[in-house]
């Protein structure tokens, strides 16, 4: 019981809704779903604080993204729409060593 409550609080933080670079390409404001799914969360980083740990073309299901500072991976979903894939690529998606 307290394991899958656990598990539900976590993973929808975890889960990313939407990944915005903010003008300038300087910082990125990543949103995700609150605990239990309910409500929304974001935060703003700069950009040189996140790093794809994969490329879009390497992952199977969920591209892994590490901010510094804060534990585990956020999972961005590939079946998500990238209005410049590119962009991401050179971006949010660049690897950066912490």
């Amino acid at each position: 019981g307290s394991l899958v409550l656990a598990a539900g609080w976590l993973l929808p933080l975890r889960s990313v809704h939407r990944v915005t670079l903010l003008r300038g390409g300087s910082a990125v404001t990543i949103g995700t779903p609150g605990p239990l799914g309910l409500g929304r969360r974001s935060f703003t980083v700069p950009l040189r604080d996140v790093s794809g740990r994969a490329h879009r073309a390497e992952v199977a299901a969920a591209i892994p993204i590490k901010v510094r500072g804060r534990p585990f991976f956020f999972l961005l979903d590939k079946a998500g729409q990238l209005s410049d894939p590119r962009l991401f690529d050179l971006t949010v998606g660049a690897f950066r060593k912490f």
